[in-house]
């Protein structure tokens, strides 16, 4: 667990887009373990982290989104930072 944090912190302060791709394989499909939900809602946050996302941001969502949207929008934007890291010479 605090690898998967810590993982966002590192994301923070510089981009590998191998760790994104694995912070991205963990919140989407866990690790085939029993605690996925938790491990997949932190490596959600770490990814949040890795984008610029503060302490405040995470704890209080934006009023009238879900968890669900919110988690679902950071992926998409992780996959977006992928995208055009891959797209740069």
């Amino acid at each position: 667990m605090a690898a998967v944090s810590g993982a966002g912190w590192i994301l923070h302060d510089g981009f590998d887009a191998e760790l994104l791709r694995a912070l991205l394989k963990l919140a989407e499909e866990g690790r085939g373990e029993y605690n996925d939900d938790l491990m997949q809602g932190l490596a959600v946050e770490a990814i949040a982290r890795a984008l610029g996302a503060s302490h405040a941001e995470l704890t209080r969502l934006p009023e009238g989104v879900t968890r669900a949207e919110w988690s679902q929008g950071l992926l998409r934007a992780a996959r977006d930072r992928l995208y055009e890291a891959a797209r740069q010479p």
